[in-house]
Order: structure tokens, then sequence, then C-alpha cells
């Protein structure tokens, strides 16, 4: 009998917290439905810090690229010095750990790559592919275009398309590779895929005269630029944005996330100065500076920097602030409400429940 009353007194309990747990939830929800229809429920864009030192080691130009509802992280920079990185690193859709895939890739450190077809694509020096970015093969022993400049790489109404030197080549299997001269010749700008065109963002010029900018830091390029080409084809380009609001850099990040084009950081030759403005643009033709909330933490001025599309925001990966880096930022909306003088962010009280709910 003793027992029994134990039993029945503890289950009472459980079903009391039970029931609290269930007001709780409910209450929770009948009040964000009041601060919807009832409050002035505003909201802001701010960089949050994942992590100052992530587990891979600093770096900036590393390939970045989304995997099997993964993120990837590949080779790198670290200084003039030194060969490129040779690790691959993968991380869940957050961004907050990483895992050493590889330390040492069979492709060429820098290379750029992409997914398509169900496969990850390097492509530099030669092609390789893999289908789960554990294991590479080798498909193509050698390139066309002979060159061991670094150039973008895409992929555009299924094709591989490789920019370098001026000209575009583009490939459905990796072997077979078509040539198009380009209307312009830059560097260390950003290609890119927004609403069915494929895009050239930024970057250096190269003259023929071979004049560069008068004190810029990397002699071997011209002048940073602002320039934006764009092309439905791969073979006619337009001109659509000389001027789009943004200073004239290179290295910049671009990334398409929520059908709108995001551009952050980059460096300006001209100036010597690294950059961490952060704008966007509906059409690739008319840009918005996003204004930062200078109170909150932020990235730091930066060029050549990994950025990735998530469910959760634009995630920041590394990049070069002299020195290079290895931390990760997300930029990410909160929305909150204006109570006594003070912001209340929704985040804060979905946390506490949560903890409530879980305890």
């Amino acid at each position: 009998m003793v027992f029994e009353r134990v039993f029945y007194a503890i289950g009472g309990f459980m079903k009391t917290i039970a029931r609290y747990k269930l007001a709780l939830f409910v209450s929770f929800i009948i009040f964000m439905i009041t601060c919807i229809l009832l409050l002035n429920v505003n909201f802001e864009e701010k960089w949050v810090l994942i992590s100052q030192h992530a587990c891979f080691s600093p770096r900036d130009s590393a390939a970045g690229f989304k995997f099997n509802s993964k993120l990837w992280l590949s080779s790198g920079y670290v200084s003039s010095d030194k060969e490129g990185l040779r690790d691959l690193f993968v991380s869940s859709d957050d961004g907050i750990s990483w895992s050493v895939v590889l330390q040492d890739i069979p492709y060429k450190p820098y290379s750029p790559i992409v997914v398509k077809d169900g496969k990850s694509w390097a492509v530099f020096d030669k092609v390789w592919y893999s289908n789960d970015g554990f294991k590479w093969f080798k498909i193509s022993e050698s390139t066309p275009w002979h060159n061991f400049v670094i150039g973008d790489l895409v992929v555009f109404k299924d094709f591989l398309v490789y920019t370098v030197d001026g000209f575009l080549w583009r490939s459905k299997d990796g072997k077979k590779w078509e040539k198009y001269t380009l209307p312009f010749v830059k560097y260390a700008g950003q290609l890119v895929v927004f609403k069915k065109k494929i895009l050239y963002v930024g970057g250096a010029l190269v003259e023929k005269d071979g004049k560069h900018d008068s004190g810029g830091v990397y002699k071997n390029y011209s002048t940073t630029d602002a320039s934006i080409w764009a092309s439905d084809d791969c073979i006619n380009w337009e001109l659509i944005a000389s001027n789009p609001g943004w200073e004239p850099r290179m290295w910049p990040g671009v990334i398409v996330h929520k059908n709108m084009l995001w551009l952050y950081g980059g460096f300006s030759n001209l100036k010597r100065k690294n950059f961490n403005d952060l704008w966007y643009s509906k059409d690739g033709i008319n840009w918005k500076y996003r204004a930062i909330i200078s109170d909150d933490p932020n990235p730091s001025p930066r060029h050549a920097s990994t950025i990735y599309s998530t469910k959760h925001g634009i995630l920041l990966v590394a990049g070069n602030s002299w020195p290079v880096l290895n931390d990760v930022w997300l930029y990410k909306r909160f929305f909150f409400i204006e109570a006594f003088g003070r912001k209340v962010y929704f985040k804060q009280i979905i946390d506490r429940i949560s903890r409530i709910l879980k305890a």
C-alpha cells in the first residue's frame, strides 16, 4: 500500500508539472500572437560572433561550398612564403562545430569548388570530383587554359563555368571545354549566379600599359574596380553597373541570400584599406547599404572571406585583416518589442521558455 501511494503521489506530481509546462507553452503562444497583433514588433539585423577561433587554422581565400546539407571549407592562403593549405573541413549548417575531413587534399590548393549533378567539383590545373567529399577522383589530367592564376568557378545552366585571364571556359563533364572571350579582364572579383544570369562583381583590372594604383599594395593589378557585368548565356555580356554605390574593391565576398545579392568586405588597393561594409541588391544594379549597429560586436574589416547562405542567416568565415583569421560570424534578424524603455528580444523569451520546458 505504501508503495502504491508513493507511486500515485509521484504520478500526480508529474501530471502537475506536465500541465504547468503545457500552460506555460500556451501562454507563450498567446503572448506572441498578442505582440504581433497589438504591440509594435520591430526587428534588427546584426552580426553575432559564433566562434572567435574555430578549429581550423587562420586563412583567407578558402573555397566554401554547401554539399549534402553541410558546409565545407577547403584550403586557403596563410602567407606569401607558404604553400596554400591542403586541408578540408566540414560543419553542420550552423557553422559552430567543424571537423577535419582531409589533411592532405589531392587537388591543388586554392581550387574553387562547386556542386553539380550531386557531386563536388574542384577545378584548377586539373579537374577532380567527389561523391561524398571524402574520396576524390581525377577525371582530367590538365585544363586547357594552362594557367596557374586562380580563376572563378560556378555552375550555370548545367555547365561548369570557369573564368580566367579574360576568357570564359565551360564544360558539362569537366573534360571537354568551350572557350569564349570576355569583354573585360579582371581578377580577384566574384563570379556568381543570380536570377538566371551569371555576374562578375568587382575585382581588379589589368591594363595593357601596366599602370597600377599609385602606392598600391599589389603592383600586378592596375586598380581595384566596382563594375558589374552580366550574361544570360556566357557569351554575350552587358555592363549593368559601373558605379553601384560601394567603393571599388577586390576580393569581396558575394552571396545570394533570400533572393537578393549581398556583398561584404573586400580590399582597396588604391587606399590600402580593408572593408567591413555590407550591401544588398534585388537586381544586381541598384545597391543599398545595410548599416551596422556600432554598439554591438562586428567583424573586423577584411578581404577574401568565405561566406555562406544558410537558414540561420549569412555566415562569414575567416578572411584577412592582416593577419589572417579563423573566426566565424552570423548575420541574422532579431525580432523585439519595446517594453519599459528597453528592447525585449523574442529569442530571449524563447530560450527561457525552452530551458523551463526541458527542465
